[in-house]
């Protein structure tokens, strides 16, 4: 049993939309829930602190799905998040579906003993997909071992990571959006 006392544990923004503003998607590693909020809401004190109900609750990723950095790609829509239970990265795209369950999200990969841990997901502006795992529970436990491989960096071409996904697109709608 591995915890860990954090709030808020993962955040990502989304592409600025047609009021100017982004969205917020946020969680802690201890839900299962995905959270999101304007950032038109962020960036005013007064109404932030009144208007309570515009930080939604999206949905539930299921059973086992505490996830931890998440970081979404503006082309394609795709927030991912390292899912920490699962030893795996997950998806959903925002693009294709507004609900967020079980159903619209999925494992991209898993692996138990090369993402063990996976503690930094980021999508940078080639659309590239890093993920870092550091096997941090492993050795917080049992100590480090230097004659392990403690520490992975991955890299893949978000198209990739998605083939096959609940979180593809459709070409056509990729079409659009570009």
């Amino acid at each position: 049993n591995f915890q860990w006392t954090d709030g808020v544990f993962g955040v990502a923004l989304s592409p600025v939309e047609k009021d100017g503003y982004r969205t917020l998607y946020f969680h802690p590693l201890s839900s299962t829930k995905e959270f999101a909020v304007s950032t038109k809401i962020l960036q005013n004190k007064t109404i932030a602190s009144d208007r309570y109900y515009e930080f939604k609750v999206l949905g539930s990723r299921g059973p086992n799905s505490q996830a931890g950095a998440a970081s979404l790609d503006d082309k394609t829509g795709v927030l991912f998040y390292s899912q920490i239970n699962k030893n795996g990265v997950g998806c959903w795209n925002s693009f294709h579906s507004k609900k967020y369950s079980e159903d619209t999200n999925d494992l991209v990969a898993t692996d138990e003993r090369t993402l063990v841990f996976p503690s930094e997901v980021k999508v940078d502006k080639e659309g590239i997909l890093w993920v870092v795992s550091d096997k941090m529970p492993v050795f917080t436990r049992r100590g480090f071992n230097q004659d392990d491989v403690n520490q992975r960096i991955f890299r893949t071409p978000v198209s990739d990571a998605v083939r096959g996904t609940r979180c593809a697109l459709p070409l056509q709608e990729v079409t659009l959006r570009s």
